[in-house]
């Protein structure tokens, strides 16, 4: 699915300095860290509506908990 509108991961760089390693091939720039980690620490950002998306924004209803999700 092709993806429409304005994103800047940059923004959530500093949110993950903790658990992400910058790396670096030829021209190639690349953020590196653990799955699990990094996918908690998004949805709870997510949560918190700090996202990487300017634009559309994001709604707060698609964050929300599932029942069969481990919050």
């Amino acid at each position: 699915m092709r993806r429409i509108g304005d994103i800047r991961p940059q923004r959530l760089r500093r949110h993950f300095a903790d658990i992400s390693v910058d790396a670096r091939i030829s021209n190639l720039r690349m953020l590196v860290a653990d799955v699990r980690p990094f996918i908690e620490r998004a949805v709870t950002l997510g949560r918190r509506g700090i996202t990487m998306y300017i634009e559309p924004v994001p709604r707060p209803e698609l964050f929300v908990v599932s029942k069969g999700s481990i919050a």
